[in-house]
């Protein structure tokens, strides 16, 4: 690259720090963050607010600072010779910089080489990317294990109310009125989702556009797929059926696509763009998880609503996928229970199962009801918990069945005492 085109960049992509707009707290410990001595790696899903929450961090900072957006298509194409003339330009522009903000640097090439010398040399960095490997142990192989990793995902309902200017002292202290209005806000995000810019201009058809460019962009562009078509027809069953279990061959004659590895490999490229989530079936045994059928989620709900085949049938579906959305906030491992009984989500911290729940959008229904207290019996006397979780649309009581307690809780509530 021309060194005066770098410096072009660097000029123009330096008034995002400066941009004007809301900035809404998100659930993370900011000083912790700046504070830590490690490289600090922020990865999520394309749109989710990566790139606002580097504007965050540096809006904290009274330092030296510079700010480099490598999506910029003027970036296409940097080469790993040009880190020189962008080390040059950063100083002949900006001095000796302390801090480096560096946003969808996966585009980079080598860039984990580049981000090492910064450390080394005793500058502070903060980097964003729109791809799991991020989130992997690889990253502390590429970075000498000297990073701490975030993973950022679109609003969870605290901060979406955050957004709206509704605030929750005590979940279990509210008025009537402020349950009524608890109430309509969710069923609003259960709609919408979560993502900030579908939020704030009221538009889930946004949502779609995401949808379209995470498979356009971090996807085919990155991986050279030819057989897009197939691709987009995976991604729109998968959005249109989510929580239901899969196999590859399953998928392979639903979708019409005649190569199993390439259904392997296309959906590994949606899960590492967050676009999807997969859970697999509990077993002690990895070898049998892996035979075993998965169960695919959207990683937003938003896409559910703006994209699905059959948006008015799939409420239940929406409610169980913004949950499995909610629990991977929590780092844990997640999986479903199918043994004598099915049970939606078990979770799993280091080597034992410590809860299990339920989701059901409602229970009025006699067979429902014992389906959803049978099926989380089950997972509860297979790990042996005392106690388990039913997460509704609206019902709230304690049961006593057997000698398990049961915690049937409407979503709202629930997702804001986690």
């Amino acid at each position: 690259m021309e060194k005066q085109i770098v410096r072009e960049i660097l000029l123009d992509q330096q008034s995002f720090l400066e941009t004007k707009g809301q900035l809404v707290e998100r659930d993370i410990d900011l000083s912790k963050t700046i504070n830590s001595k490690e490289i600090v790696v922020i990865s999520g899903i394309r749109r989710c607010g990566k790139s606002t929450l580097l504007r965050m961090i540096s809006s904290k900072l009274d330092t030296r600072m510079v700010f480099i957006d490598f999506s910029d298509i003027r970036f296409a194409n940097f080469s790993i010779e040009d880190y020189s003339l962008l080390d040059e330009s950063i100083l002949e522009l900006f001095g000796d910089v302390a801090v480096f903000l560096l946003d969808e640097v996966q585009n980079a090439p080598m860039w984990q080489r580049w981000v090492n010398n910064l450390f080394t040399s005793g500058k502070k960095v903060f980097l964003t990317g729109s791809n799991s490997n991020l989130l992997s142990s690889e990253i502390s192989t590429y970075l000498t294990g000297r990073n701490r990793v975030i993973r950022l995902c679109p609003f969870s309902f605290r901060e979406f109310l955050r957004l709206r200017g509704i605030h929750v002292e005590n979940v279990n202290r509210l008025t009537s009125r402020e349950k009524s209005l608890l109430r309509k806000s969710f069923d609003e995000y259960l709609k919408t989702g979560g993502f900030p810019e579908v939020l704030i201009q009221n538009d889930v058809g946004l949502a779609r556009n995401y949808f379209e460019d995470i498979i356009t962009k971090d996807i085919v562009a990155r991986y050279g797929i030819r057989d897009v078509g197939e691709l987009k027809e995976l991604a729109l069953y998968l959005v249109s059926n989510t929580g239901y279990s899969v196999s590859y061959n399953n998928l392979k004659n639903i979708v019409g696509i005649k190569s199993l590895s390439t259904i392997k490999s296309f959906l590994d490229h949606l899960e590492e763009a967050f676009l999807f989530q997969k859970i697999n079936r509990f077993s002690y045994s990895i070898k049998k998880q892996r035979a075993l059928p998965s169960k695919i989620y959207a990683g937003d709900v938003g896409f559910i609503t703006s994209t699905a085949f059959n948006f008015s049938e799939n409420r239940g579906h929406r409610l169980e996928n913004l949950i499995l959305n909610h629990l991977q906030r929590g780092g844990k491992e997640i999986y479903y229970h199918l043994e004598k009984k099915e049970c939606d989500f078990i979770i799993k911290d280091g080597p034992k199962v410590i809860r299990a729940i339920q989701v059901s959008e409602n229970l009025s229904n006699k067979l429902t009801m014992e389906r959803e207290i049978n099926g989380l019996l089950d997972a509860l006397r297979t790990y042996d918990l005392s106690e388990g979780t039913i997460i509704t649309l609206d019902k709230q009581e304690e049961l006593k069945v057997e000698k398990y307690s049961i915690n049937v809780i409407p979503a709202w509530k629930w997702l804001l005492e986690q």
